[in-house]
């Protein structure tokens, strides 16, 4: 009877070290899926941040293509509308008169379209002193219209009102109605002077008053 009492505890003891054991097993898979998963998610927001970064880096590489492609449309259409214009090649030859004062001692007559150089009246068209570039003469014909007339008529009415108006802007200061102080901004010299004695005579006048005395008799 011993003998089999000391077996079934033995029996006993080890289903429970077995249960013990499936149960650390099945814990450390548990602890192990745990940090499997937060390594995918590292992984995953590690991805994720890359693609981002390579998706603005492509987004900026587009932007500043277009911005490249815009610039040298812009400069080939700028190029059309000075040089192609004229389908002939521009003529090339030596300035007789060469002035450089640069339109500050004579009046500006235009400026050479291939390097930019202002010509003044007195060096008058023909070839660039500095480039050598025939400087033309551009004609500029308007279409005219109501909307030309309209705008000739508002620039000449607005001219008339600059020559004869003088008086333009009238500055009304409401605080002066109130203040009369020295400091007002819109006061003359004389005014401010006069206001300036004013506030003298006026604080000197407090200060003289003699202080009133009250007797009472019974």
């Amino acid at each position: 009877m011993k003998k089999k009492k000391k077996q079934e505890q033995q029996r006993g003891k080890n289903q429970r070290s077995e249960v013990d054991a499936r149960q650390k097993t099945k814990q450390e898979k548990d602890r192990m899926g745990q940090v499997q998963e937060e390594q995918d998610r590292q992984v995953a927001k590690h991805l994720e941040k890359e693609e981002k970064v390579a998706m603005e880096r492509r987004a900026e590489e587009i932007k500043a293509n277009v911005e490249k492609q815009a610039k040298i449309e812009s400069d080939k259409a700028l190029s059309q509308n000075l040089i192609g214009a004229n389908p002939k090649a521009p003529k090339h030859g030596r300035s007789k008169v060469i002035c450089g004062c640069y339109g500050t001692r004579h009046k500006p007559l235009t400026n050479c379209l291939h390097c930019g150089r202002i010509a003044c009246r007195q060096e008058g068209y023909g070839f660039c002193s500095y480039c050598g570039y025939e400087i033309e003469k551009i004609k500029v014909e308007s279409s005219g219209g109501i909307k030309f007339d309209k705008a000739l008529l508002h620039k000449e009415r607005l001219l008339r009102y600059d020559r004869e108006f003088a008086r333009r802007t009238v500055v009304l200061d409401d605080q002066a109605d109130y203040f009369d102080r020295e400091s007002a901004a819109w006061l003359t010299e004389e005014e401010q002077a006069g206001a300036q004695q004013r506030d003298d005579d006026r604080q000197r006048e407090i200060h003289e008053r003699k202080t009133p005395i009250l007797n009472v008799s019974f």
